[in-house]
């Protein structure tokens, strides 16, 4: 899918050089402004919803994920590759709180909570929670990632 060039223009405008995605393009892709900023070798997702406001916002989450939190993210990153189920994509996303989407074609396979926007990050583990319980296959068992506490959609239903 083309990018919008305004689009691409605002992410420049704030000092990122953006591309489509190119494999793992997210089934919810469907109005083309997921751009891809990758950095040492994670492709780091942001999505406008088509306002340009968001922008800055976007571009604000992932510089922040990236400088408190890349190592772990990095680590989530690889070990979702390592499942071989397709490019796999992180969507920075946030409120106020830095949460990282970690996806692929068929969407999300899970979100890791991170710190507070506004206050520096903890020391500590972070949360992963499997998005569907079709994903639960990928993750039972608990893989060994220093730094994340793995928590199963079937964990989380009534």
């Amino acid at each position: 899918m083309l990018l919008n060039p305004e689009l691409v223009k605002e992410y420049a405008a704030h000092g990122l050089t953006v591309t489509a995605l190119t494999e793992g393009s997210p089934w919810f892709n469907h109005r083309g402004t997921m751009v891809v900023a990758e950095h040492d070798g994670v492709q780091y997702v942001m999505d406008c919803h088509g306002d340009l406001r968001n922008v800055e916002e976007n571009v604000i989450h992932r510089k922040l994920i990236i400088e408190r939190h890349h190592t772990i993210v990095k680590q989530m990153y690889e070990f979702c590759t390592s499942l071989n189920v397709g490019g796999i994509w992180v969507l920075c996303g946030g409120g106020t709180q830095l949460q990282a989407f970690f996806g692929n074609d068929t969407g999300y396979l899970g979100v890791l909570y991170l710190s507070m926007v506004t206050t520096q990050p903890r020391r500590g583990r972070f949360t992963f929670n499997v998005n569907f319980s079709k994903n639960d296959q990928y993750f039972d068992g608990k893989p060994n990632l220093p730094g994340i506490r793995i928590v199963l959609h079937r964990d989380t239903e009534d």
